[in-house]
């Protein structure tokens, strides 16, 4: 059987700072979990603000999911590229909004921050405003 998983339940998978429910979970990490792209965004919201982990520590722990093979990501090649430019300083949701976009040649915005980050990766689809 097939779960799909949320946002608690993954966080909870990666700090494991509940030992009750960490315990109540683990049958479930022998099926078949889904996890959204929305629950990857919510949570490295939820591992940074209310975790304060670092970036290196974030990224570190989300790409680890990737070694469970019982567990399916959504857009998986979408997220690991989102990490990839996470790392390289973008905010985790405009990363991911960029490798969800690949098959666009521009990406409109107002965010200025996300403008100049993109330009310096020639890489990327061009981020402008409107």
């Amino acid at each position: 059987m097939r779960h799909a998983i949320d946002t608690n339940v993954l966080a909870r998978l990666l700090v494991s700072d509940d030992e009750e429910q960490s315990l109540r979970l683990k049958p479930y990490f022998e099926a078949e979990l889904f996890v959204p792209v929305s629950v990857v965004v919510e949570c490295e919201w939820v591992l940074r603000s209310a975790f304060g982990l670092p970036r290196p520590v974030l990224n570190r722990l989300i790409r680890s999911i990737f070694d469970f093979p019982n567990i399916e990501f959504a857009e998986a090649s979408s997220v690991l590229a989102a990490l990839d430019l996470h790392e390289k300083g973008f905010d985790f949701a405009d990363a991911l909004h960029l490798a969800l976009s690949k098959s666009c040649s521009v990406m409109l915005t107002f965010d200025k921050a996300f403008i100049r980050r993109a330009a310096t990766s020639p890489d990327l689809p061009l981020v402008r405003e409107p």
